[in-house]
């Protein structure tokens, strides 16, 4: 039995991914996109989600931007200090997340897997923060 294991870095130093972050006063952490096509594939409702935080001591308004492709939508978010909480864009509130003839993801064996880039960015008289899915 060995009193005094090698280390798994060998005194190498670093040897995994860091991530360094850096944000205001308002973030926004794990945004979410969630489709629901219909029976027949010709049409999709899509949800965006996100956690809306206030690292600040303060009470902060601001507004939250969305972007899916074309698709820009914004709504007004008040949190006060330390507040967090899920913001939602739902096809109740926004036309624009019904979608005509939605791009879908196929496996290669039947279509072409398509894309979409989705954004979210919370604005507010800090500096803003910006997490991309």
């Amino acid at each position: 039995m060995d009193w005094n294991p090698t280390p798994p870095d060998k005194d190498m130093g670093i040897w995994k991914e860091v991530f360094l972050r850096s944000s205001g006063d308002v973030t926004v952490r794990n945004p979410f996109v969630s489709s629901k096509p219909d029976a027949e594939y010709k049409t999709a409702e899509l949800t965006i989600s996100g956690e809306v935080r206030n690292v600040s001591n303060e009470a902060v308004k601001g507004v939250l931007r969305a972007e899916v492709e074309d698709i820009e939508l914004q709504q007004t978010v008040e949190l006060s200090g330390g507040e967090s909480k899920t913001v939602k864009f739902a096809p109740e509130q926004f036309a624009k997340l019904k979608l005509a003839h939605p791009h879908l993801w196929w496996p290669y064996q039947m279509g072409t897997p398509h894309l979409y880039t989705a954004s979210c960015r919370s604005r507010s008289a800090s500096r803003f923060q910006t997490q991309r899915t």
